[in-house]
């Protein structure tokens, strides 16, 4: 689905999954990945985007797909809220100083983290503005910091731990 909850393609009949199932492909930019589901409709069924917005990448539908845990939304739920509020401080408050001391200011650094000025880094976005920074933390550890409504997006606020 995209931001306005349509899916990326509509499946015949013939092809209505009997359940909601979600899988991951390749994204068109080096290194990318993106979930997918396939879902039931009232028409047969549909193809949903579900890691980010719509619009930020490709996806490649080349046969090639990984099937994933049923459960799965963004992140693994062991890393959603497993960070005592002292810890998330201290590894929030290093990356902001980080942050400082590469772009002189949290706003440009978030300026390149997010590439398409619509307020909004996905996953991809964040691990490519960590690469231009040399940010070499634990990226999945600080994502799921910022994330912590685990929406696959993080905005201005998110991104300065708020």
């Amino acid at each position: 689905e995209n931001s306005s909850g349509v899916p990326l393609v509509h499946l015949p009949p013939d092809f209505r999954p009997p359940e909601k199932c979600p899988f991951v492909v390749p994204g068109g930019r080096s290194g990318g990945f993106h979930l997918l589901h396939v879902a039931p409709s009232s028409s047969g069924g549909q193809l949903e985007w579900s890691d980010s917005v719509w619009n930020r990448d490709d996806i490649e539908l080349t046969g090639v797909t990984y099937e994933t845990d049923a459960t799965l939304d963004c992140l693994p739920s062991s890393l959603i809220n497993s960070w005592s509020a002292a810890r998330r401080q201290i590894v929030l408050g290093d990356f902001q100083k980080f942050i400082t001391s590469k772009f002189g200011s949290l706003e440009s650094g978030w300026q390149a983290y997010n590439v398409y000025g619509d307020g909004q880094v996905d996953f991809t976005d964040f691990i490519e503005g960590c690469k231009l920074a040399k940010f070499s933390g634990n990226l999945l550890r600080l994502w799921s910091m910022l994330d912590v409504q685990n929406q696959g997006v993080i905005t201005f606020q998110e991104f300065i731990g708020q």
